[in-house]
């Protein structure tokens, strides 16, 4: 008889996880565009609606962005 063990999968921890560059989200709540620091505007949700999707008016640059990368934006003063 063969037995099968398995090990429980560790929760990722948000150092594990890779730093947002694009985007940063200032001290009014907004997200802005990390190239030339302006407000993006949010232009809707996918389909399955775990992805947002926002516009630079300034540089007109989409960004895609999960609703877990958004949820983890922290709060920056700055482009950093």
């Amino acid at each position: 008889m063969a037995v099968a063990t398995t090990a429980a999968a560790k929760p990722a921890k948000t150092s594990d996880s890779p730093s947002v560059v694009s985007v940063y989200r200032a001290l009014d709540g907004g997200i802005h565009h990390a190239r030339c620091r302006r407000r993006m505007g949010h232009r809707g949700m996918s389909a399955s609606g775990l992805e947002h999707e926002f516009h630079c008016a300034s540089c007109h640059e989409r960004v895609i962005l999960p609703q877990v990368v958004i949820a983890r934006l922290p709060l920056t003063t700055s482009a950093a």
